[in-house]
């Protein structure tokens, strides 16, 4: 008779996550892990500006509206008048434009040019590229995961399931998180082989990658995709497969038809390539 061990033992890792962890300490902490490329350069300038903007004009009785058309923002004051009528006044109206003799970094236009929070603003638009949203600090967690190999165990993300060979990277990337701000925590729950531990994550992977080939199916067949596209999504049905080789090693469980699936898309994607270079 022949024994065979299931190896199913990981983690599920979550987290809970506060604004303004330090970007160049994540990105140098993530070095080790080689999980840098996760994390941008730096954060990209029109949040940047609205954070900077509210924390200059605090309360909610200063209001933080966009420009139309244009890259940045007006700061109106909402106050009511003796009949209690509602007045708006403008405070301060910024600009974002990026002048070629700068080297394509951004510069901030104000109006009125002599307001004396100008040089306020300036230091926390600064400061706040450098910092990372909580909201975007679980992004790079979550392409983190997704570099791992990890499985998200439900469609809206939040718990994410990793194989123990993963799991030091994984607590590197926590440790990281965490020293970077006090107020990040992160979670790691140990699994086991237990059969509903199987059938959960099994049950993941399935729907992950089902969701996954049919959007690459639906914009190869939309015929609206480039010759780069199109090799882009030829590539990304190619490393589907590979992640389902790789589940079918750890859960000694076939993935034929999804392989199979996986198969049809990429040869598709192909086609669609070979039609698009004789064009």
């Amino acid at each position: 008779m022949q024994h065979r061990e299931l190896k199913l033992n990981g983690v599920i890792g979550y987290w809970s996550l506060t604004d303004g962890t330090p970007l160049d300490v994540v990105h140098d902490g993530l070095k080790p892990a080689g999980l840098s490329h996760c994390v941008p350069v730096e954060m990209t300038d029109k949040p940047s500006l609205r954070r900077a903007l509210a924390t200059v004009f605090p309360g909610r009785r200063q209001l933080i509206r966009p420009l139309e058309g244009k890259a940045g923002f007006a700061v109106i004051h909402e106050s009511t008048d003796d009949n209690g009528d509602m007045v708006h006044e403008q405070q301060m109206q910024v600009l974002i434009i990026y002048p070629s003799h700068m080297g394509g970094e951004a510069y901030l236009v104000f109006r009125p040019a002599d307001h004396f929070l100008i040089q306020r603003v300036r230091e926390e638009f600064e400061q706040e590229k450098g910092k990372v949203p909580a909201a975007q600090m679980g992004q790079i967690l979550v392409r983190c995961v997704e570099e791992l190999k990890g499985v998200s165990l439900r469609p809206s993300g939040g718990f994410y399931w990793l194989a123990e060979e993963d799991v030091p990277k994984w607590e590197q990337v926590c440790d990281v998180i965490e020293s970077a701000n006090p107020g990040n925590r992160m979670y790691l729950l140990r699994t086991t082989t237990e059969p509903e531990t199987v059938d959960a994550v099994c049950d993941a992977v399935i729907t992950q990658v089902q969701a996954k080939l049919d959007a690459l199916a639906e914009s190869i067949e939309s015929g609206d995709l480039g010759k780069r596209a199109l090799k882009s999504r030829e590539t990304m049905a190619q490393e589907l497969d590979e992640y389902l080789q790789r589940y079918e090693g750890i859960f000694q469980k076939s993935f034929k038809e999804l392989r199979d699936r996986a198969d049809e898309v990429e040869a598709t994607a192909a086609l669609a390539l070979m039609q698009a270079l004789s064009a």
